[in-house]
């Protein structure tokens, strides 16, 4: 692990975007709430209010089992050419409407401890001129969550390298 621009703090290796990528998609999503358990004591210990416990990302796992349940369930059903009980399928909605706000909610919590923690960084180099590579998107959150999140970390980790380098 490196040091990042403030203090000393870790950062975490970079993760290739495309692998990241490549997990959500094969592991049909369930990467997502690891990824938020592998990067939170990292998270917790940068300079912000916000920190993250096990809960959320377990409950998000959690409906995430149940809504790959309820849609097995309705496999049969769909394989017959059957119309779903309503019962299923609006379980099977509510279930998964609630894994997306979970992920919404852990998305959005962690771009506010990346900007919290960077813009105290930024503020003690206020005169250089690298903030607009660490701003982050809340647009870019909603639409990539994890993507964009970790493309941002391995950019502030790249400026912390670049950094260290220039300040020895």
């Amino acid at each position: 692990m490196s040091m990042s621009l403030a203090s000393g703090e870790p950062v975490p290796r970079r993760s290739s975007l495309v692998v990241v990528i490549l997990l959500t998609v094969l592991t049909l999503g369930f990467y997502v709430p690891f990824w938020f358990l592998r990067r939170r004591r990292w998270l917790n210990r940068l300079n912000s209010q916000v920190k993250i416990g096990f809960g959320l990302p377990l409950l998000m796992l959690t409906f995430q089992v149940g809504a790959f349940t309820i849609r097995l369930m309705g496999a049969p059903y769909r394989q017959q050419g059957l119309t779903l009980p309503a019962s299923l399928s609006l379980s099977g909605l509510a279930v998964s409407l609630v894994q997306l706000l979970l992920l919404f909610k852990l998305a959005y919590m962690v771009r506010e401890i990346l900007s919290d923690h960077l813009k105290k960084v930024l503020s003690a180099l206020s005169s250089h001129p690298i903030q607009y590579l660490v701003e982050l998107s809340g647009i870019m959150t909603l639409l990539f969550s994890i993507w964009y999140l970790q493309y941002k970390i391995n950019e502030c980790a790249s400026l912390s390298e670049q950094w260290t380098a220039f300040a020895q």
